[in-house]
């Protein structure tokens, strides 16, 4: 009898949660399908007044009990194989822990932390206010991203 693991739902609400967040911002998210997904999970276009931009950010998103140290209060993921992939992806790559259990997910910018961290094996973060993701904080990311990108512009 085949089986669907608990995992795979879990995964999902992650994945899910992050999907609804980014489009109650009009903002288009494209879900990259599991036999395609080598380190990314989805890309996310920004809109603005009704129009896409061509911006994107790449989000590797985590959910799930792993993810989350509730005694030491750190989100955490490994880097595996990822490092140079995610370190020369041509976007902005972002990771994104969803926490189940609270309901609540929080980001860091993976590209500025494997810059600044060369020999860690695993992203580690503390969840707080300042990275949290709800559907008030999530366009920070975005404001960030273009004031960013605009100076590449010039």
């Amino acid at each position: 009898m085949p089986k669907y693991l608990k995992t795979n739902s879990t995964s999902k609400a992650g994945i899910n949660y992050v999907r609804t967040i980014v489009e109650s911002d009009n903002l288009i998210f494209q879900k990259i399908d599991q036999e395609n997904d080598v380190g990314i999970d989805a890309l996310i276009e920004v809109v603005k007044k009704e129009r896409p931009t061509g911006n994107f950010i790449a989000a590797q998103i985590k959910s799930g009990k792993s993810y989350f140290d509730k005694k030491s209060n750190f989100c955490k993921f490994p880097i595996g194989g990822h490092r140079d992939y995610w370190s020369n992806y041509s976007l902005p790559v972002y990771g994104i822990v969803f926490i189940n259990e609270f309901e609540s997910a929080y980001w860091i910018d993976i590209k500025h932390y494997l810059k600044n961290r060369p020999t860690d094996t695993i992203i580690s973060f503390e969840p707080n206010l300042v990275n949290v993701i709800n559907q008030t904080t999530f366009i920070t990311i975005y404001s960030s991203f273009d004031r960013r990108r605009a100076k590449y512009r010039l």
